[in-house]
C-alpha cells in the first residue's frame, strides 16, 4: 500500500540507488535520452513529453495517453509498492504534477511550497483522466 509519493530533479533520481518497494516514473523530454537510472527500482514508467501546459514552438505537453498511463501504472502497482518517486529534469514542474495528483489521489502528502511550481497541465489531465474513467 502507497505511504509517501515524493519528487526530485533527474540528477538527484539518477544518483540514487533502486529500492525493490518503491516505483519511480521517470519524465523526460521528448528530445532527451532516458534518464540513467540505477537498477533495483521496483517498477519504472518512463514518460516522454515536454514542460509545457500546451503545444508551443514544437514543444509537445503530456497527451491524455500517457496520463492514462500513469493512472493504470498506478493502478497495478498501488499495493505492490510502499511509494513512489517521480522525477523530471529539474524537479520543479512535470514531477510536482504528477506528485500532485499522486498524493490528492491517494491521500498522501505532498510538499506544498516544493511543489507551488507545479505543471497544471498535467496535474488537471491526470485528474479529469481519472475522473472520466470513473464515470464522473
Amino acid at each position: 500500500m502507497l505511504q509517501f509519493v515524493r519528487f526530485f530533479s533527474e540528477e538527484q533520481a539518477c544518483s540514487m540507488g533502486g529500492t525493490a518497494f518503491i516505483g519511480m516514473i521517470s519524465i523526460t523530454g521528448l528530445e532527451s535520452s532516458d534518464a540513467p537510472l540505477q537498477e533495483g527500482w521496483g517498477t519504472v514508467l518512463r514518460l516522454k513529453f515536454d514542460d509545457v501546459e500546451k503545444e508551443w514552438q514544437g514543444y509537445i505537453p503530456m497527451t491524455e495517453e500517457q496520463a492514462d498511463a500513469v493512472i493504470d501504472w498506478l493502478a497495478v502497482n498501488e499495493d505492490l509498492l510502499k511509494g513512489i518517486y517521480v522525477h523530471c529534469a529539474q524537479g520543479i514542474s512535470r514531477s510536482a504534477g504528477v506528485a500532485r495528483f499522486i498524493g490528492d489521489t491517494y491521500g498522501l502528502l505532498v510538499d506544498s511550497q516544493k511543489s507551488k511550481d507545479y505543471n497544471r497541465h498535467v496535474y488537471s489531465l491526470l485528474t479529469q483522466r481519472l475522473k472520466e474513467r470513473k464515470g464522473g
